[in-house]
């Protein structure tokens, strides 16, 4: 599967100078089989980071994304989808402070378990001061079928109490959940997109767990809403 890369960095165009800047290389092309798929950003703060080895570094964490995922399919086993982080590094190399932009996985055990990964992980060291990376991939269906995708009509008259666990914050929160037989909620996942969010997204995590949804029959439904 095909990963691609965007850097970002500023550029200082001096008044009147209409030179066009230079062209961006062509990404290589890199082998189809991977376990899964991503794709990567990085934007230069205050230093600068070679795009390659960050990915590399990603590409080597794989192995415990997918364990994060196997440890809790016996509990959902439809547990997948994309997942984006957003990571600070240190100019020692050091993860700095991670947080999730995007998540689509659904069970804040396994999201956790991911952030967790890369708070432990070792980075190239980068250049002249801290940088920031986001890096999206998608965690691979391991069960015989998806989970059935439900439309957020089917529990937008409920979220309200749900809405209050933001405490203000400006950021929007994409929520997802499972839903199985009887209208059990058996998971949920929070993308917060801000540092420091955690009381607020155990918060969310509760309050969805307390909703009563529909049943969708003898196989979960996935429903995602944004607060």
């Amino acid at each position: 599967m095909q990963k691609t890369v965007l850097v970002f960095a500023l550029a200082a165009i001096a008044c009147g100078n209409s030179t066009p800047p230079p062209k961006a290389p062509e990404p290589e092309p890199e082998p189809t089989q991977r376990p899964v798929k991503s794709q990567m950003q990085t934007s230069s703060e205050l230093g600068t980071i070679d795009p390659k080895k960050i990915k590399a570094a990603f590409v080597g964490l794989e192995s415990k994304f997918l364990a994060c995922q196997k440890q809790r399919l016996g509990e959902i086993e439809v547990i997948a989808g994309n997942v984006k982080f957003f990571v600070r590094i240190s100019a020692d190399g050091a993860t700095k402070w991670v947080y999730l932009l995007e998540s689509e996985i659904g069970d804040r055990e396994t999201e956790k378990c991911l952030i967790d990964v890369v708070k432990a992980a070792s980075w190239p060291k980068p250049d002249g001061g801290d940088v920031e990376v986001q890096y999206g991939f998608e965690l691979p269906q391991q069960s015989t079928r998806d989970a059935t995708p439900w439309s957020v009509d089917k529990i937008a008259h409920m979220i309200g109490p749900v809405e209050k666990c933001k405490g203000g914050s400006n950021a929007t929160y994409t929520v997802t959940a499972y839903v199985a037989e009887g209208g059990k909620v058996i998971g949920v996942g929070v993308a917060a997109p801000e540092k420091d969010a955690d009381d607020k997204i155990d918060c969310v995590v509760k309050a969805v767990k307390k909703l009563k949804p529909p049943s969708p029959g003898s196989w979960p439904a996935k429903v995602s809403f944004k607060i």
